[in-house]
C-alpha cells in the first residue's frame, strides 16, 4: 500500500482489547505479527495479515472523522461505482473510532509518484473520473454538510481577532499566514466571497481532503482513501484541492534561493510559464471530471481556480517562501482570468 512504512512496537491499535473484539465480530480471527506494519500519519494504524487469511488495514480516528467515514461507507454502499475506487470496507466500531478495510497491495501513494515524476495523465484522468462520479451522486440523509468550507478552514472567521487559545497553539507559519491575510484587504474580501458561496451554490458530496497522499495508485487504477472529511460542500473544493497541489509543486520549483520571485513582478505571462509543466496533469483530471459529471454547473471552474489559489498562498507562506505566494494571490483575486491558464478551460 505504501513504500514509506515504519514499524511501531507495541502497536497502540492492535494491542487493545476492543480491536480484538472487533476482529472477532468481523470473522477476521487474530492479528498476525509477522509482516505487520504501520504507516506514517496523524492517526494510529495497523496493517497486516490475520489468522483468517485476510490482510487488513485498521485505523483509529477522531469521533468526528469516524462519523464522516461511516457516513461515506453507508452512502457509497447504495451505489454501483463505475469510476470511484476505494479500499473494501470490512467493518467498524464507531464508538472506539476503529475502521477496518482490506489492505491494498502493490499500490504507491500519489505524492510519491508525483515526486518521482511518474504521476501521469492516466492517473490524473482516473482521479477526475472518480471525483466527478462522486459529485454527481445525489446526497442522502447521512451526508452531513460541513460547518466550515474545506480548504479555507477557520481562517475567514478569524479575521476579526485571534482567540488566545488558538494563538497559543498556532505555529509560527500559521501566524504568518493569518497576519498576511488579515491586513490584505483585497485578499480578505476574496476569501469572504469564496466562503460565502456555500449559501448560493448547490452542495455536493465531496471527499473534503483531496490530497495526493490520499490516492493509492496501481497502474492506471486510483483508489481514494481517508474519508474522514466526507460531507456536503461546494464541489469546487475537491477540484481546487487537486489543482492547487500541482500548482504548488510548480510554485515551489520556482521559488528556491536562486529563483525568488517578487509578487509585484508577476505578470500574466509569468504565471503561464510557471504552470506550464503541470498543465497536462490538470487537463487530464478536468477532462475525466467533466466526462463523469456530464454537465458542470456555471462558475465551478472559476471557484476551483480560487480555491487552488488559496491552497498555493496558504502552503507557500506556511513553508516560509512568501515570495511565491503572489501566484496564489493572483489566482484567488482574479480566478476568471486564470481558468484557462491553469488547465480548467472548456476546450
Amino acid at each position: 500500500m505504501n513504500s514509506s512504512v515504519k514499524m511501531r512496537t507495541p502497536n497502540p491499535v492492535i494491542a487493545e482489547p476492543v480491536t480484538r473484539e472487533l476482529f472477532d465480530r468481523l470473522g477476521l480471527g487474530e492479528a498476525v505479527d509477522d509482516g505487520a506494519v504501520s504507516f506514517p500519519g496523524r492517526n494510529d494504524n495497523w496493517a497486516g495479515p490475520t489468522t483468517s487469511g485476510a490482510e487488513v488495514f485498521v485505523k483509529r480516528t477522531s469521533e468526528g472523522g469516524m462519523h464522516r467515514a461511516v457516513a461515506f461507507e453507508l452512502f457509497a454502499s447504495g451505489h454501483a461505482p463505475k469510476h470511484l475506487r476505494t479500499p473494501s470496507c470490512l467493518g467498524w466500531d464507531e464508538g472506539a473510532g476503529l475502521h477496518v478495510t482490506r489492505l491494498l497491495r502493490d499500490c504507491v501513494p500519489g505524492d510519491e509518484l508525483a515526486d518521482d515524476g511518474r504521476f501521469g495523465s492516466a492517473a490524473a484522468e482516473a482521479t477526475g473520473l472518480a471525483i466527478g462520479e462522486l459529485h454527481g451522486w445525489a446526497p442522502t440523509p447521512e451526508v452531513v454538510a460541513h460547518e466550515e468550507v474545506p480548504i479555507l478552514g477557520s481562517i475567514v472567521r478569524l479575521f476579526d481577532g485571534l482567540p488566545l487559545p488558538v494563538y497559543l497553539e498556532a505555529t509560527g507559519a500559521e501566524l504568518e499566514v493569518w497576519r498576511l491575510v488579515r491586513h490584505d484587504r483585497p485578499l480578505r474580501a476574496a476569501l469572504d466571497a469564496l466562503a460565502g458561496q456555500d449559501s448560493v451554490v448547490v452542495l455536493r458530496p465531496v471527499h473534503g481532503d483531496l490530497r495526493l497522499d490520499q490516492l493509492q495508485v496501481a497502474g492506471d487504477t486510483v483508489y481514494l482513501t481517508d474519508w474522514e472529511e466526507f460531507g456536503l460542500a461546494d464541489p469546487a473544493v475537491d477540484v481546487g484541492a487537486f489543482v492547487g497541489q500541482w500548482l504548488l509543486r510548480a510554485v515551489l520549483g520556482i521559488t528556491g534561493p536562486d529563483r525568488q520571485v517578487a509578487e509585484t513582478s508577476l505578470s500574466h505571462n509569468d504565471i503561464i510559464q510557471r504552470t506550464r509543466e503541470v498543465r497536462p496533469v490538470v487537463n487530464a483530471f478536468w477532462a475525466g471530471y467533466r466526462a463523469a459529471r456530464g454537465e458542470v454547473e456555471d462558475g465551478l471552474a472559476e471557484r476551483a481556480t480560487a480555491f487552488a489559489g488559496w491552497h498555493v498562498f496558504d502552503r507557500v507562506t506556511a513553508a516560509g517562501q512568501p515570495a511565491g505566494a503572489g501566484i496564489g494571490r493572483k489566482l484567488l483575486l482574479d480566478p476568471d482570468r486564470f481558468v484557462e491558464v491553469i488547465g480548467l478551460g472548456t476546450a
